[in-house]
């Protein structure tokens, strides 16, 4: 969540609950957009109705595109805040949200695309 020196702000329970801790040499700080960016996601199961459905825009108000499966891979292309840009096995694109209000993942994150796939 955020980095002074060897230090980083983490939050460590789903209460938001801040704490700082020293990083050890082999840490790397990457912010959410950074390390998203490029790799490869599914969407976890029970998700509410709408968490399944992509939207033209990066705005939760932007018009809603298409249902997702639940069950394809998706391609995470470009991270705005909680949204990120998608294109699905079936060459859907559009956008939806990562995570939640209270910061929970709302996807199962995987290895980062080869750019032979992208």
């Amino acid at each position: 969540m955020g980095k002074r020196g060897n230090w980083m702000l983490i939050a460590y329970d789903d209460a938001g609950r801040e704490g700082w801790v020293e990083m050890a040499r082999w840490w790397e700080y990457s912010p959410w957009d950074n390390f998203l960016k490029g790799r490869v996601a599914r969407l976890l199961p029970g998700l509410k109705k709408d968490g399944y459905i992509l939207h033209a825009g990066p705005a939760e108000t932007s018009p809603q595109a298409t249902p997702l499966s639940g069950v394809e891979e998706l391609q995470l292309i470009e991270v705005r805040g909680d949204r990120v840009l998608v294109i699905t096995d079936s060459g859907l694109r559009g956008w939806f949200s990562w995570r939640d209000g209270d910061g929970r993942f709302l996807i199962a994150v995987g290895e980062k695309i080869s750019p032979q796939k992208h």
